[in-house]
């Protein structure tokens, strides 16, 4: 490959990674429908808190998890008025109530109030689950055991106030969600539980629509074979939709053949059944290549930014000598209709050190990255034909290396200048580069160097 091709290809990689160098990533909760009305101005806040102060619920009980988390929030949750509002506190026994307000006549009322012996708040999430086209409270309550179980507040305009309908669905992650395309939204719950032997795992999804003041199943998928014989473990578990905006839940974890995999279920809507749409699972590695500890897993992100997880597809090297280092890794979004896996971003990504780095897609099959020579370094190659196999016929882009901040404090001090370029600093952890060329800003089309969780 042509020297001034290689500057343009290093250009490309390093400006992105300058440009892009704090990006973050996240895994979908999927709360895009579940939104509370705008926050309140401070006269509400204080008119709310000082009718709980007045009761002696001064000892606020704050959301473990979500999008929501504080402990007084305000939604419309009658269809009268937009100004309701419930919080969460603890009583005089550390027991949770949970008490809701309305505005009324200039000023606000505690309508009802309720106790849980939970411990803690987990969740909360909004959704129509009655179809009175009035949005209901769904909160998830951990208890003494640690055992996650969901509870919902809707309002009743025959009795004109908040009821409580308790449920038995103990979770791992649940959402709310117009699944099925009806006039109400369904109570998607997912759990992991172990097998009989306890030697192994198995994921049991189900979807609950509320009718005549009762739950009922109307699709599961529990104990399936490719959760109870391929997952040994399941670390990682989320709800998604996939690039044709086909709902499907997913389970990540340790195969028995030491692989990690992802599996996904989603509705097969002639049979109202679940099944997993590929004959074979999205395998991250080639077990004899890649073998990975338990601290280096690679599940599941959005690293594009559109909402949407997608699934780290780790390819089989072209090249021979690779270190475990650094791999080729595609992130593909599943398209359940072609039964294909769309190319979202590929990227170079580092386990040892855990970040990635992204890659044009055109040049993928030319990168090598091996352990440097340097302590926690990676170097990058690009190796222009299939004849050369080996880092003595490559061209050398670049070398990315994790500094603790002593060391890097300790470098800096006594004016070296190898490494110039800081990509992230993150705990303990400073990620610098070497081998710069100078780049055009228009050439920045990806997100860059990001830190994996």
């Amino acid at each position: 490959m042509k020297g001034i091709y290689i500057k343009k290809f290093t250009a490309l990689i390093i400006c992105v990674l300058l440009s892009f160098s704090f990006a973050g990533c996240s895994i979908l909760d999927f709360d895009v429908r579940n939104m509370m009305e705008a926050p309140r101005s401070d006269s509400d806040m204080a008119a709310v808190t000082e009718i709980l102060d007045a009761a002696g619920r001064a000892d606020y009980c704050y959301v473990q998890n979500g999008d929501y988390r504080e402990a007084v929030m305000f939604a419309s949750l009658t269809g009268k008025s937009n100004k309701d509002a419930f919080a969460f506190t603890y009583d005089a026994s550390k027991r949770i109530q949970i008490s809701f307000f309305s505005f009324k006549e200039s000023s606000w009322h505690k309508t009802s109030e309720f106790t849980d012996k939970a411990d803690k708040v987990d969740k909360v999430l909004f959704g129509d689950i009655t179809g009175d086209g009035i949005k209901d409270l769904i909160v998830g309550f951990t208890d003494s055991e640690d055992r996650n179980l969901i509870s919902i507040f809707t309002y009743s305009k025959e009795k004109d106030k908040i009821e409580k309908i308790d449920t038995k669905f103990y979770y791992t992650a649940f959402l709310c969600t117009n699944f099925r395309n009806t006039n109400k939204d369904e109570l998607c719950v997912m759990r992991i539980e172990n097998t009989a032997d306890e030697e192994t795992e198995k994921l049991v999804f189900s979807v609950y629509q509320y009718n005549n003041r009762k739950f009922y199943s109307v699709g599961s998928a529990v104990g399936s074979e490719a959760f109870s014989t391929r997952l040994t473990t399941i670390e990682n578990a989320f709800f998604d939709m996939d690039g044709d905006g086909k709902f499907y839940v997913a389970a990540e974890g340790l195969s028995l053949q030491g692989v990690y995999i992802t599996q996904l279920f989603t509705e097969n809507s002639y049979t109202e059944r679940f099944y997993s749409p590929y004959s074979a699972n999205l395998e991250r590695n080639n077990e004899a290549e890649f073998k990975r500890s338990m601290n280096t897993q690679l599940f599941s992100m959005d690293v594009n930014g559109d909402g949407r997880n997608e699934i780290p597809y780790m390819s089989q090297p072209k090249f021979t000598g690779i270190s475990n280092a650094g791999y080729i890794t595609d992130w593909v979004k599943p398209m359940f209709k072609s039964l294909t896996k769309e190319v979202v971003l590929s990227s170079i990504v580092n386990l040892n050190d855990n970040y990635y780095i992204p890659i044009r897609a055109e040049d993928r099959d030319n990168i090598l990255s091996y352990k440097g020579s340097a302590e926690d370094s990676l170097d990058v190659y690009y190796i222009e034909t299939d004849e050369s196999k080996s880092v003595e016929n490559a061209q050398k882009l670049f070398t990315v290396r994790v500094f603790t901040k002593p060391e890097w404090k300790e470098y800096t001090e006594k004016g070296y200048t190898e490494y110039t370029l800081i990509l992230n600093s993150r705990g303990d952890a400073v990620y610098a580069v070497k081998d710069l060329y100078e780049c055009d800003s228009s050439d920045y089309m990806i997100k860059g160097f990001t830190c994996i969780k």
